[in-house]
């Protein structure tokens, strides 16, 4: 009868700790020396990176270390999947930190902590996602778990929803991040309506599109001289800056490719075109210009030799050994391409210098 009534308490408890049966018929002897050296390595990760996790959110080292162990012996006696693993998300982790780091502004005393921000900013989403997701996760089919979706960092959604995202020491996240974070919204909807799993697919292909989209569309700018600043700074970014007749300094934030050559070629014309009549050099920061393809090298010539039908010399400052380099790799290398291509942007000034009249040409800063 006591044995009896010891195996229906133990039935009653793993009802409610589904991980408590193995605990007690651990076998010691033979389990242990393997659980070890598993535990080990894993113990040797987790531990630093959860306590540089909670620095990061700005947390006191030793929470990290709290929820990096505790919440693990929970799920191991409460838990209902013996493969799930709990831990630290890199990722999300990551996430976190540079939407919440930057809310502080420096500020020691902000009226609202960071972690009182991400915490609060959670709740709206909570509940609408208990409701409409379904799919349990790691759970048998006779007692589902119910998982809500992994959120990002939600203060991202809107400028109103905390105190600190108006703050003057900062730019609102949802203002200098809107992108990124439409894509946080996306991802989590597709958490909710497909389930976590499937929705790395989801948040992957965001992702992909994203790159594409910044790969396909890079930045360019028109470089100009702005006064009180050493250097050559964007004429977009800087209303004050002047640039010099007869030369144009172009730069293409971005490999040149297949898949973005189409547009380097119009942007790169239309950039030469606004010089007007009197533009005679078109000099190409190279530095930007990561990487060519083939399809891009024949680009470049394609632009060179519509510049030089209007009589503008296209020259490339910076990056003269890869340069020639590629040049050579897809059969288009020549003496002209050689004498046009300067190792710095200041040797490309100098030598437009000694063309033109010294109050025409830009300064040049060795």
């Amino acid at each position: 009868m006591a044995k009896q009534a010891v195996s229906d308490n133990v039935s009653t408890l793993a009802r409610i700790a589904p991980g408590l049966p193995p605990l007690l018929h651990y076998n010691f002897r033979a389990d242990f020396r393997h659980d070890l050296v598993a535990g080990l390595p894993v113990a040797s990760v987790a531990l630093p990176v959860a306590v540089a996790y909670a620095e990061l959110a700005g947390f006191n080292p030793v929470v990290g270390l709290y929820s990096c162990i505790l919440p693990l012996v929970a799920y191991a006696l409460f838990g209902t999947s013996r493969q799930l693993m709990v831990n630290p998300d890199a990722a999300t982790c990551a996430m976190v930190a540079a939407s919440v780091a930057p809310l502080a502004g420096g500020n020691s005393a902000p009226p609202t902590s960071p972690q009182q921000c991400l915490r609060a900013s959670r709740l709206p989403e909570r509940i609408p996602a208990r409701r409409w997701a379904t799919r349990p996760v790691a759970a048998p089919a006779s007692r589902g778990r119910w998982r809500q979706p992994p959120l990002p960092p939600s203060c991202c959604f809107s400028p109103n929803r905390c105190a600190m995202c108006r703050s003057p020491h900062s730019a609102p996240c949802w203002c200098s991040r809107r992108s990124r974070c439409w894509m946080s919204v996306l991802t989590t909807l597709g958490v909710v309506a497909v389930g976590a799993i499937n929705a790395i697919l989801v948040a992957v292909g965001l992702v992909l599109v994203r790159f594409v989209r910044i790969a396909a569309r890079p930045r360019d700018e028109v470089l100009g001289e702005v006064e009180g600043l050493p250097g050559l700074h964007s004429v977009e970014r800087h209303p004050g800056a002047t640039t010099w007749p007869g030369i144009v300094i172009y730069r293409f934030d971005g490999p040149i490719s297949f898949f973005n050559s189409a547009y380097f070629k119009q942007r790169a014309l239309r950039a030469a075109d606004a010089a007007g009549a009197e533009l005679k050099w078109f000099v190409l920061d190279m530095i930007p210009v990561s990487q060519f393809d083939v399809t891009g090298l024949y680009a470049v010539r394609d632009v060179r030799e519509a510049l030089a039908a209007r009589g503008v010399r296209l020259v490339f400052a910076g990056r003269k050994t890869e340069l020639l380099h590629w040049a050579r790799q897809a059969g288009l290398y020549n003496q002209e391409l050689d004498e046009c291509t300067f190792p710095t942007m200041g040797q490309a000034l100098k030598a437009y210098g000694r063309q033109t009249r010294p109050a025409e040409a830009p300064p040049v800063e060795d």
